[in-house]
């Protein structure tokens, strides 16, 4: 009679945690790519202290205040300006004469030469509020000395000390003398020049045949 030997059930074996990492097994770390990267990178925080504020504080306190400082002295210094009577020290016609001739003269020096011989034909006439009136006979004189004139007027004003003067230019045609053609218009010539020429033509008796 045979006994039946139960039969052990096999040991069931173990599966592989997923989750635990052997020690032999070797580790790969990894890296992130620009696509795991954040789009925006964090902001960083900036702690400002109440000292550092009290400073920005004072340093803009002190700008606004120079800025004013500046503002009103430039104010000052224009109404001052406008209050400063302007020199009005009087001349007449011969000391402008003088100091246009001077300047003339440094023209020529400088050889400007063609601005010397428009400055020395010009006629000079004193007129109303220290205006000088300039007449010159054509118009590139005129041209030459307007492109000079400047410099001329700083230069009267402070040999004048005159700060009032101003100045006019005119172009007059010249007049071109006529001369004695016939013999009426010689006598003629002749009788303005001398008028004892008529009294001594009828003190002779002389006819004179025209």
């Amino acid at each position: 009679m045979q006994v039946a030997v139960p039969q052990k059930a096999p040991t069931p074996t173990p599966k592989p945690d997923t989750n635990t990492i052997r020690e032999d097994t070797p580790q790969v770390s990894q890296v992130p790519t620009s696509a795991d990267a954040p789009l925006h990178a964090p902001r960083v925080a900036v702690t400002t202290t109440s000292s550092h504020m009290s400073t920005l504080k004072s340093q803009s306190t002190l700008s606004i205040a120079h800025m004013m400082a500046m503002q009103k002295k430039d104010e000052e210094k224009k109404e001052e300006n406008h209050n400063r009577e302007l020199l009005k020290n009087p001349f007449n016609q011969s000391e402008l004469s003088r100091q246009w001739v001077i300047y003339a003269s440094r023209m020529k020096e400088e050889n400007h030469h063609v601005l010397y011989s428009a400055m020395n034909d010009a006629r000079l006439t004193l007129g109303e509020d220290f205006n000088v009136e300039i007449e010159v006979t054509s118009s590139v004189s005129a041209g030459f000395i307007e492109g000079e004139m400047l410099s001329i007027i700083e230069f009267l004003k402070t040999e004048l000390k005159n700060e009032c003067i101003t100045h006019s230019i005119k172009v007059v045609s010249e007049k071109k003398q006529k001369l004695p053609y016939t013999p009426i218009e010689k006598y003629q010539y002749l009788l303005e020049k001398n008028p004892m020429l008529g009294e001594m033509r009828v003190k002779l008796k002389l006819n004179l045949d025209f």
